[in-house]
């Protein structure tokens, strides 16, 4: 799918507060409440230059009051975003777990349309197998990542922190360099609406390291949080020059 031609309006969608946090101070966002209550999905909003700039996170479980991390706050803010603010472009902002392998180092920050895939979903009936792994391609960002020096690749998705060998394969197979717990969900349903979407991850645990996943993404929540808020910062202001 090709970049939008005209882009004046993005979305960009943050699963933890502390992801977003360093975006929204630097940009000096307004808070403006819930998005769609009882939903708790929070909204801030601005601008960088002629280009709007929505920030969603998807705020805190009344239950439990943690981040609402996962697929299923990330599909639903997904879609009250289209319905609510219909942004020209989507973009999945957030940390997420890199490979040696691949490249990936603590901080390192990806820029990529797609593919999206998830990684745990295991539907082993034949019109289903391709459903359950997905693979969306939703935006053309080589000229982006040109721009700015970063990579692309796929990003796999799944609900859980840790993986079993059964995701690993699944992960290793789409050459994954980024794993999270949202991108595959927004893309559903940014494909259901024909919307252009990118994500922007920046690397807290290295998957094939060897220290513990938990533990690396506690330590580097902050350092890659800081990252990726450089980073956006760049991406926002290279969106608002002026298109040849």
């Amino acid at each position: 799918m090709p970049k939008p031609k005209t882009i004046k309006h993005v979305a960009l969608l943050f699963a933890m507060q502390d992801e977003a946090l360093p975006l929204i101070r630097r940009l000096e966002l307004a808070d403006k409440g819930y998005l769609s209550p009882p939903m708790p999905m929070r909204w801030y909003d601005g601008a960088v230059g002629r280009l709007r700039v929505d920030v969603i996170v998807m705020g805190a479980d009344r239950r439990f009051g943690i981040d609402c991390i996962g697929t299923q706050p990330a599909a639903v803010a997904t879609q009250l975003v289209l319905d609510k603010l219909d942004p020209d472009l989507l973009i999945n902002a957030g940390t997420c777990g890199g490979f040696i392998k691949r490249g990936g180092t603590i901080g390192k920050v990806y820029l990529t349309g797609g593919p999206f895939y998830f990684h745990d979903r295991r539907i082993p009936l034949p019109p289903f197998e391709k459903y359950a792994d997905g693979g969306w391609q939703l935006c053309d960002v080589e000229e982006w990542c040109g721009a700015l020096g970063l990579e692309q690749g796929a990003v796999s998705s799944g609900n859980s922190l840790d993986m079993n060998d059964d995701d690993a394969s699944r992960i290793e197979a789409v050459a994954t360099v980024a794993k999270d717990m949202e991108a595959a969900a927004i893309a559903w349903v940014a494909d259901q609406h024909d919307k252009p979407l990118c994500a922007v991850k920046a690397v807290t645990d290295l998957v094939d390291g060897e220290h513990p996943t938990h533990e690396e993404f506690e330590r580097h929540l902050h350092t890659a949080s800081d990252a990726l808020s450089d980073t956006l910062v760049q991406f926002l202001n290279h969106l608002n020059e002026p298109t040849p």
